[in-house]
């Protein structure tokens, strides 16, 4: 990035929504529970 206060906006966005990325996988996150939600109609 420029390193300017546009590169450190972007960087602390990108952060942001790595933090929530990670918080949909773990487990009871948002993603996780939709695959289980899945995974318990196919069988």
């Amino acid at each position: 990035m420029d390193g300017g206060v546009d590169g450190e906006d972007r960087r602390s966005k990108v952060q942001d929504l790595k933090a929530k990325a990670k918080a949909a996988l773990e487990h009871g996150g948002s993603s996780y529970m939709n695959l289980e939600k899945m995974v318990q109609l196919a069988v």
